[in-house]
């Protein structure tokens, strides 16, 4: 397969092999830090509905911060927020740590869905300069390489990271988890030093928020590709990309043991790697338009037989094609709009991005915990699936404006 030298050559790039040499142990980190969490929160409340309320807390943010942050991040200087933002994120790491080591049970639920939402209001700040640094690193012909690498390296710490936890866990705790998480955050912004701070895409004006905000979301509505983008990403990320945050619980269905969760986290995680090589095949808005498209329909039938799983093995193996299937969603989706958006409003409409994408899950995830202690998590899963599959099936049928806007190359 070639898909494999010619991604790597972004990191031919000075600058972009800079920031992934920082990004690559930061991602780790959060994975197992994230991992670690679900399984203390399971173990300590055996309740669907605070698993759902931890996802809730840490990206429920993104909903309320992003029409700000996306703003910003058109105005304000990428790096000097980005590191100010990684600091922020060791010091949560740190006081989880210090909480879970030495606290002697002061580590309570709530206070952890505290802390938790403090690093998904840091995250929430991140986002969108983050995204928008990215396109900064590379030239035009390397973008696609970039992109695709991002995706590779994400579900890669998504794999490993959950085994690391595992692993963590296993051996020391959560403690030791979210320690080494502290100092992958300190390793990326010590990275981040290392660039040169981009210039703006215009010089940054007295306009008001507010009327910056509006004027990115009426550019995204009336752009037809875009407008796809975002009625499939609404589609997976509230219905079918919840699924992974409330593994603990689907987990136990099928035995309580830090094992089996750590093992179906990995497991996505592993599809996820799939996933990643699979859009690397994807060069243009329009190829990678499809795909997203054709990735959500997969998701909603994916939800629907994980509802009908009779034990572990069969769970296993559609967990996998679920981390195969959310990647080609969520990254073919991302890439477009990265692509395509005007680059002076570009921070804006992944501000718009964000808000489905991490949004859609902590909605998904509060209301999917919540019932499933009611009636049953196979029961919400089957009719999670099952909406999913009609918004994807209805942004099918309008899909021809939106694919005709977007050109055959980047």
């Amino acid at each position: 397969m070639m898909v494999l030298p010619g991604v790597l050559g972004a990191l031919r790039c000075r600058a972009y092999r800079h920031f992934t040499i920082g990004n690559v142990p930061s991602l780790l980190g959060q994975w197992a830090q994230r991992t670690a969490l679900a399984w203390l929160m399971w173990r300590m409340t055996h309740s669907g509905t605070w698993i759902g309320a931890l996802a809730f807390v840490e990206l429920a943010p993104m909903v309320l911060l992003s029409p700000l942050t996306g703003v910003l991040a058109d105005r304000w200087r990428y790096l000097r927020v980005m590191r100010a933002v990684q600091l922020l994120l060791a010091g949560q790491a740190l006081a989880l740590f210090a909480l879970a080591r030495w606290g002697d049970g002061a580590l309570t639920p709530g206070l952890m869905l505290a802390l938790v939402g403090l690093g998904g209001i840091a995250t929430a700040v991140d986002n969108p300069f983050r995204l928008s640094l990215v396109p900064t690193l590379v030239p035009r012909p390397r973008l696609a390489d970039a992109l695709a690498l991002n995706s590779m390296l994400f579900n890669l710490a998504r794999f490993a990271g959950p085994m690391l936890a595992a692993a963590l866990l296993a051996s020391g705790g959560a403690a030791l988890a979210f320690i080494a998480n502290a100092l992958a955050a300190l390793l990326f912004c010590a990275a981040l030093h290392l660039l040169r701070e981009p210039p703006l895409a215009r010089p940054p004006t007295p306009e008001p928020l507010g009327r910056m905000f509006r004027d990115g979301l009426r550019y995204a509505f009336s752009h037809p590709g875009l407008r796809l983008m975002m009625g499939i990403s609404v589609a997976a990320a509230l219905l079918a990309r919840s699924v992974p945050e409330i593994l603990p619980g689907y987990a136990a269905l099928f035995g309580h043991e830090a094992e089996l969760f750590a093992r179906m986290s990995a497991v996505v995680g592993a599809g996820a790697m799939l996933g990643g090589i699979l859009v690397a095949r994807g060069r243009s808005p329009r190829r990678l338009a499809l795909m997203a498209l054709t990735a959500a329909g997969a998701l909603a039938c994916i939800v629907i037989l994980l509802a009908l799983a009779p034990g572990r093995v069969p769970a296993l193996a559609l967990l996998f094609l679920l981390g195969t299937a959310l990647v080609v969603s969520a990254v073919s989706n991302l890439s477009v709009i990265q692509m395509t958006a005007d680059p002076s409003r570009r921070g804006r409409v992944l501000s718009l991005h964000t808000m489905i994408f991490r949004g859609g899950p902590a909605a998904g995830a509060l209301a999917i915990g919540g019932l499933s202690d009611l009636v049953g998590l196979r029961l919400v899963l089957a009719f999670s699936g099952g909406l999913c599959l009609i918004l994807a099936l209805w942004c099918a049928s309008r899909r021809q404006p939106g694919l005709a806007s977007l050109l055959d190359e980047p």
